[in-house]
């Protein structure tokens, strides 16, 4: 019944209305919550201005819980945006019984005519509806809840043969996360309009491909075969702590004009993401040029968007407002403030769009994402007494006094770990640090303070600090968390209650007689309560490889009859791979009752490294009970036998910039820790595993660039075959990286994109290569450079040869088993991917179908019988291939065939 009242009440609003009045293009519905219950709706659609019987100045808003609002349109009589479109929008509160999950929806029984994609070609009696799917959430604990704003309007235009970019500009008001899915236009609520294609599936192949990025919305339609209106739908998903707690449907229309020749869109080069800190001055410039400025009075001009444009101390573009007639630089400058803090990106959309027709161009579409990270806090310290451990930092914090700022939190680990600070993910949790406390402003003085009083006598704790900020609820609970980056880290070893592993240090690496030197010392037995702990004492060391469990290490097993025989120690492994495994080792000393204490766990420091381009890549771990505060990074160089120091930095990698190529090289590592327990050494040094590698270039060579020539005008009926010409340049000749050895041309299938065949050139060798062409199913072409490493350069992808196809139809056939013309088949039958082939007798009755393009028709009917002498009429849908030309025949043959049994 909720659909039948709906529709009765659209009905009544546009009673003077003809049923086939053409009309609605795109929209979308915003909605926002303003209290516990109440919500405002905003229709904004977008139509069709020519059509005035159509015209809405009212519609009927759904409230997805059985009631209708009737709503005057709020900007009067509409925008006229040019190119025949008129923005509408309307406004509506409504008041809920309670909180829920609402669809609220918006119906129009008409779209516009003659969309390509949409059950052509009767689109204009799909009804148009767009939904958004909106959870009325409990402001007190949650927050209000608002849906996205898409700032670029949802109508977009195309050039045939090139390639589409759009992307809708969206802001999330809550700072919600955002995911965008692609989806079917509907019809009415949650009913899918029928025939629906994407506008990618009309006459589709490898060069016909449309993507929509989840994360930024971006649309890439790569590239239009087929000139007309399409629509296209989406959803954009809004998630708050992981919960869907909106979905706004944009149905939005992309018009392909086939009148842009050879116009070339405009370019936009410039950065893509960047994270940087609260205070930091961004300054980023953006190149916008077209390849056709420098022929005739093609211009070229720039127009943004983006949310943080509205905010306080907002960024700033410079660049000229009008056309310009040659290329120019835009130029972005931010400098963001405590308040910009955000958990998602802000972002920035670039739009060139050219002068080549009189109301629109080619475009190009540039999507840059900022987020503002806010600054770590400084100089944490750590004092350990009384049974806990207190914690300073220095005050005041610097965005201490931001709308969102709500304190620090403290986080611990049992082990110290190197991190390298993430500024677009600064989330200690993905480390092995646990969060303890939150909202911490406790200040003495000149320093923040927090005392951990969660500790025992026998752990080890590290700490890391972060600045915290969210949103808030009605209530002051907190949302949509933002971290800071993390402070330093300080340790407090507490281990006096066993033994104390001291070093793991890699003295011979091989791979079977590798050596690992192992030390520990036993302070723990100085104020031992020997009547819980009993002598005598069984003494060993262990080992632990990952997903296994510690076993005792051969040989090390000593037995002590009184405390005062067991001290200091140490152990060689010998004989044991440290070539490609990471050692962990622990001491265990057991009394006469098996009582067992254990020393904190140790591992070996394991280094890696990987040649990258001209360089090589070093990348070392490892988990200590101790505080490595450096390492020193030696090296090996080609026929030496020494090693030498080449650096020393606190970060667990290092790329070595200073190698020659085809050389090999050897690295270790070497540590230096530090003990914050009483009557623990000061110092602990250890060495990883030695490991060589050759440095190698890695950077592939440049591309070569294909060209087909275009064989539509060579079709000669009287030729059995004909060739594409394939062209190519050397890249040596253009590219600083002069390392192609060969090319590599591919013949891929033109639907599948499955490899054909594959040939070889070499690199001095640039075309003139003929290929056949095969006319029931043409092939496309890539192309790939490579270097005599292997390393190659692809082709992006696949060219396909523009092709006109040819199909002609007999007029008669004899099936009287002669054979000599007993089947109808075509006389003419070029690319051509399959028809719509229908024969009807005197009656109108369908006698015969197929899809097959040869036909093959043996004059039977549908069961097999063969059909009397006549005349039969046949109506025949041609569908060649997607990427011939449909401008020299027509796609839709009828007439008669005489079938005759002489």
């Amino acid at each position: 019944m909720k659909h039948l009242n709906l529709t009765i009440l659209c009905i009544n609003l546009i009673i003077s209305t003809s049923a086939l009045a053409t009309h609605n293009r795109a929209g979308e519905i915003r909605v926002k919550q303003l209290s516990d219950y109440t919500l405002e709706a905003t229709v904004i659609t977008f139509t069709k201005e020519s059509s005035f019987a159509a015209d809405r100045d009212s519609i009927v808003i759904d409230w997805g819980d059985g009631t209708f609002s009737k709503v005057v349109r709020s900007n009067q009589f509409g925008e006229s945006l040019g190119n025949d479109v008129k923005k509408n929008t309307y406004v509506a509160t409504h008041d809920y019984a309670g909180r829920g999950t609402y669809i609220i929806g918006f119906f129009d029984p008409n779209r516009i005519s003659d969309i390509v994609n949409l059950d052509p070609p009767n689109s204009v009696n799909i009804p148009f509806y767009v939904q958004t799917v909106f959870t009325i959430l409990n402001p007190a604990f949650q927050g209000y809840n608002q849906t996205v704003e898409l700032v670029q309007y949802p109508i977009d235009f195309a050039c045939l043969n090139q390639v589409f970019v759009h992307n809708p500009a969206a802001n999330d008001p809550d700072s919600d996360s955002l995911a965008f899915v692609l989806s079917t236009p509907l019809m009415d609520k949650n009913s899918p309009a029928p025939n629906y294609s994407l506008p990618s599936q009309i006459r589709p192949g490898l060069d016909n491909q449309l993507s929509l990025d989840p994360k930024t919305g971006t649309i890439i339609w790569n590239s239009p075969k087929q000139p007309g209106e399409y629509n296209l739908s989406f959803i954009v998903q809004e998630w708050r702590a992981g919960v869907l707690i909106a979905s706004t449907i944009r149905d939005m229309q992309i018009l392909v004009r086939d009148d842009c020749k050879n116009n070339q869109p405009p370019t936009i080069a410039g950065v893509t993401d960047t994270c940087i800190l609260v205070g930091t001055q961004m300054d980023i410039k953006f190149r916008i040029s077209d390849p056709d400025t420098a022929i005739g009075s093609k211009k070229v001009k720039l127009v943004y968007s983006g949310s943080a444009f509205g905010l306080n101390n907002p960024p700033m573009i410079t660049a000229p407002s009008s056309y310009q007639d040659t290329s120019f630089v835009a130029r972005f400058q931010w400098t963001p403030d405590c308040n910009h803090v955000s958990n998602n990106y802000y972002v920035f959309v670039l739009k060139a769009t050219d002068n080549f027709l009189d109301s629109t161009g080619a475009v190009d579409i540039h999507t840059f994402r900022v987020k503002v990270i806010a600054p770590s806090p400084d100089n944490l310290s750590l004092n350990s007494e009384q049974g806990r451990n207190i914690l300073t930092w220095n005050f005041p914090y610097l965005c201490d006094q931001a709308t969102d700022f709500r304190g620090f939190s403290i986080w611990r680990s049992d082990r110290s770990t190197n991190i390298l600070q993430d500024t677009c993910n600064p989330d200690l949790s993905v480390f092995s640090y646990k969060q303890i406390a939150y909202s911490i402003e406790e200040t003495s003085g000149s320093t923040y303070v927090y005392k951990d009083t969660s500790i025992t006598s026998t752990s080890t704790y590290c700490y890391r600090i972060q600045a915290e900020y969210s949103k808030l609820s009605t209530q002051n609970f907190p949302y949509n968390f933002t971290h800071s980056l993390s402070s330093n880290e300080v340790c407090y070893f507490q281990n006096e209650n066993s033994p104390s592993l001291t070093m793991v240090d890699i003295d011979k690496t091989n791979s079977l007689t590798g050596e690992i030197i192992i030390q520990w010392k036993n302070y723990f037995l100085s104020s031992l309560d020997t009547s819980n702990f009993e002598a005598p004492y069984e003494q060993s060391i262990e080992e632990k490889y990952p997903n296994q469990q510690w076993m005792q290490v051969p040989g090390s097993f000593k037995q002590y009859n009184s405390r005062n025989e067991i001290w200091d120690s140490s152990f060689v492994l010998n004989n044991t791979n440290t070539l490609s495994l990471q050692h962990e080792f622990r001491v265990s000393v057991k009394d006469q009752n098996s009582k067992t204490v254990y020393s904190n766990p140790a591992q070996s420091i394991f280094l890696t490294a990987i040649t990258g381009d001209s360089n090589i890549n070093l990348h070392w771990q490892e988990l200590v009970p101790w505080q490595n505060i450096s390492y020193e990074v030696f090296k090996k160089d080609p026929g030496s036998s020494i090693f030498r120091k080449i650096t020393e930095t606190n970060k667990q990698n290092y790329i070595d910039n200073n190698v020659t190529l085809d050389s090999q090289y050897c690295y270790y590592i070497r540590s230096t820790g530090i003990f914050r327990i009483s009557n623990i050494q000061d110092s602990t040094f250890n060495r990883s595993n030695i490991n060589c590698v050759y440095a190698k270039d890695n950077r592939p060579p440049c591309c070569a660039q294909l060209k087909l020539s275009e064989p539509c005008d060579e079709i000669d009926e009287h030729k059995p075959s004909f060739v594409v010409k394939l062209d190519w340049d050397n890249p040596n000749n253009s590219c600083p990286k002069k390392s192609a050895s060969f090319i590599r041309l591919y013949k891929v299938d033109i639907l599948s994109a499955q490899l054909i065949d594959s040939i070889d050139f070499d690199i001095s060798h640039t075309g003139g290569y003929v290929d056949p062409i095969n006319t029931t199913r043409p092939a496309c072409y890539r192309i790939a450079s490579f270097d005599a490493n292997g390393m190659s350069c692809t082709q992006e992808s696949a060219l396909c040869p523009d092709l006109c196809f040819k199909y002609e139809l007999p007029n008669s056939f004899t099936p009287n088993g002669d054979h000599y013309n007993d089947m109808f088949v075509p006389t003419q039958n070029l690319f051509v991917q399959s028809v719509d082939f229908k024969v009807l007798n005197q009656w109108g009755g369908l006698v015969f179908e197929t899809q097959d393009p040869e036909i093959n028709w043996d004059g039977k009917n549908k069961n097999g019988k063969l059909l009397a002498s006549g005349t039969y009429y046949y109506t025949c849908r041609i569908n060649p291939y997607y990427n011939v030309s449909t401008s020299k025949q027509k796609l839709n043959l009828s007439g008669f065939i005489e079938l005759l049994h002489q």
